[in-house]
């Protein structure tokens, strides 16, 4: 397709279960300007046959097949050869709404250079993230400022967001290659950091597919190369933090927030993967690898409910079985809460469906 004003970049890996419905959400756009570029990064599966033969139907596909980079590579790839102004990036396991360009490209008469909608999980049941309009400009707020607001936002991932090209090539803007966690949202966050204004639109254009995170490789992700990952992953947020000129108290909350978040998920994953001693003692070991990032002040750290004080006190005090059942309880609660929301929409589904039986033979 010549001259697209929307480049939407999706790297393929392992999906083939997926694809076809995430392609046919990008292809069913109300929004009709753009180009779908699909990476094919050495997918060992089908996905990457799904990819061409979806390309011999539609003239907006173009196919690219390279050797297994990683999702950083895959994507920094469909930079290179994105014929848009603007790019957009979709996960080739999730799907998006038929509005979903034109939500992100209306607001662009305003003058961003980043437009953001809202994500919406779908797991056994859907959660959204819910957010007000709003248009965060340079006029009216400094780096820190607008920094801030971002990290609270929870304004991570490069999906659901529409990036000026230009802004990326003229600012050698790229995904980290070499860190594979979070590299997004260092992608994201340097990003920002050019940006004049910012657009939230407050609405649900993206649908984040939390089933695949199912499958063995996902549930048991405990490996040794992990707590690297969050080591770098960490040390960039904070030369971030600091480059912007956030203040010191901020950056401390907030390392210590998303060191505790990572240290929890790796613990759900030691539970997932060895039995109770095995996973006691490796805890332990996995704490003494985070407790560097965590604030083990109450007064200093923003806690949520006296929970969290329990779980502090039980990483001072290295108690292996109170974070051990504070993680498991977690889960199940999660997974309990996830079965009663579905069965009570299946039971109103089912009412809903024969509601006039039910009238009938009521008496």
């Amino acid at each position: 397709m010549s001259n697209p004003f929307v480049s939407v970049i999706v790297p393929v890996y392992n999906v083939e279960r997926y694809l076809p419905r995430c392609i046919e959400s990008i292809l069913n756009q109300t929004y009709t300007n753009f180009e779908l570029i699909l990476i094919d990064d050495g997918t060992p599966d089908r996905s990457g046959i799904i990819c061409d033969r979806y390309a011999e139907r539609d003239a907006r596909i173009r196919v690219i097949h390279k050797e297994n980079g990683g999702v950083s590579s895959a994507r920094n790839a469909g930079i290179d050869i994105a014929q848009g102004k603007w790019i957009t990036f979709v996960d080739s396991d999730d799907w998006v709404t038929d509005d979903y360009l034109k939500v992100l490209v209306d607001p662009l008469f305003e003058g961003c250079d980043l437009t953001v909608g809202l994500l919406e999980y779908r797991y056994f049941t859907i959660s959204q993230r819910t957010c007000k309009e709003l248009l965060i400009s340079r006029e009216n707020a400094n780096d820190s400022e607008i920094f801030e607001t971002m990290c609270k936002m929870e304004f991570s991932g490069p999906t659901s967001k529409l990036f000026l090209k230009s802004l990326i090539c003229d600012n050698q803007l790229r995904f980290p290659e070499d860190v594979a966690v979070a590299e997004d949202a260092i992608f994201v966050k340097k990003y920002i950091r050019y940006c004049q204004k910012i657009y939230m639109t407050g609405k649900v254009i993206y649908c984040y597919n939390r089933l695949n995170e199912l499958s063995v490789t996902r549930r048991i992700p405990y490996f040794r190369n992990r707590t690297k990952w969050d080591d770098q992953y960490i040390n960039t947020y904070i030369e971030t933090f600091t480059e912007w000129g956030v203040k010191d108290d901020f950056i401390k909350q907030e390392i210590s927030r998303r060191a505790i978040f990572l240290f929890l998920n790796n613990v759900q994953s030691i539970i997932y993967a060895f039995p109770k001693e095995e996973a006691l003692l490796k805890i332990i070991e996995l704490k003494n690898v985070y407790i560097k990032w965590i604030d083990l002040e109450p007064n200093s750290f923003k806690l949520q409910s006296e929970e969290q004080k329990l779980l502090l006190d039980a990483l001072i005090k290295n108690d292996a079985n109170f974070i051990y059942n504070y993680a498991n309880s977690s889960r199940k609660s999660k997974i309990i809460t996830s079965i009663k929301k579905i069965s009570k929409k299946i039971i109103g589904f089912i009412i809903e469906k024969y509601r006039d039986k039910v009238v009938k033979f009521k008496f």
